[in-house]
C-alpha cells in the first residue's frame, strides 16, 4: 500500500481522508463560485522532501486562477478567504477580520477531551465546517456578498469571543512581524 501525506500533518488513510474532503468541497460548488476561485497553492520550498505529495495533484483538475505570493499579503485583498486545514493562516485570516471559511475535518484532526468544544463557536456560526457539503453550501450561499454574512452580529461577536479567549494578541502580533522579517 503506497504512504501517502499532505504537508499538514495528516498521513496514510488520514491524508486521504484529507484529499477527499476537498475533492468533494469543490465538486460541490457551483461553477459560478468556481470560476471566482484564486487559489495560492502551499509553496513547494516548504515542503518535506520524504514522499509528500502536492494535494493539488490528486483533488482534481479545475479551472482555477493560480496566483503566486505570499498569504498574507493576498489575504487583505480577497473577498472571502477558504482555508482547508486548521493552521497559522485561518488565525491570521480572523484575526484580520476577512470573511474566512475553514475546513475542520475531526475525523483527521482529532481534539483531545479537553479541546473537544474549541471550535463549536466558530462552526456554529459557519466559519468553520466539518464537512465538505456544509462547507461548500455555505460558500455557495455567500458567494455573492461575503461581508453581509461576515459583518452580522452573531458571526463577528462568536470570532472576537474566541481570538479574545484563545489568542493572546500582542504575542501573536509579534510573531508576525519576526516572521515578516526573517
Amino acid at each position: 500500500k503506497p504512504f501517502f501525506s499532505t504537508h499538514f500533518s495528516n498521513y496514510g488513510d488520514s491524508a486521504l481522508n484529507f484529499i477527499n474532503f476537498n475533492k468533494i468541497f469543490f465538486r460541490s460548488l457551483n461553477n459560478s463560485v468556481i470560476s471566482e476561485i484564486s487559489y495560492l497553492e502551499y509553496p513547494i520550498s516548504k515542503i518535506s522532501k520524504f514522499g509528500i505529495i502536492q494535494k493539488e495533484k490528486l483533488q482534481g483538475s479545475y479551472s482555477f486562477k493560480k496566483i503566486r505570493g505570499n498569504a498574507r499579503n493576498l489575504m487583505p485583498k480577497s473577498e472571502l478567504v477558504i482555508i482547508d486545514y486548521v493552521g497559522t493562516s485561518y488565525i491570521e485570516s480572523l484575526v484580520s477580520n476577512i470573511p474566512t471559511v475553514v475546513f475542520f475535518d475531526p475525523t483527521t484532526k482529532r481534539l483531545n477531551k479537553e479541546h473537544q468544544l474549541f471550535f463549536n463557536k466558530l462552526i456554529k456560526v459557519k466559519i468553520f465546517h466539518t464537512t465538505p457539503y456544509s462547507a461548500a453550501l455555505h460558500v455557495n450561499n455567500i458567494s455573492k456578498n461575503p461581508y453581509e454574512w461576515w459583518n452580522s452580529r452573531e458571526v463577528q461577536k462568536s470570532k472576537n469571543t474566541f481570538i479574545k479567549e484563545n489568542l493572546d494578541l500582542k504575542s501573536l502580533t509579534e510573531i508576525i512581524v519576526k516572521i515578516n522579517y526573517n
